[in-house]
């Protein structure tokens, strides 16, 4: 019976995995006729 547990809690362990998405991008200052903010939402909702 333990080693069913632990063969269980390992299989567990392993498929319990996130992933991480990142985005990068530079851009130099430059002069805009702007008048409103932009904003950007950060996660999907």
């Amino acid at each position: 019976m333990k080693k069913l547990l632990a063969l269980a809690l390992i299989a567990a362990a392993g498929a319990a995995h996130a992933d991480t998405i990142s985005f990068s991008d530079s851009f130099g200052l430059a002069k805009t006729n702007w008048t409103h903010t932009l904003n950007l939402q950060q996660f999907d909702t």
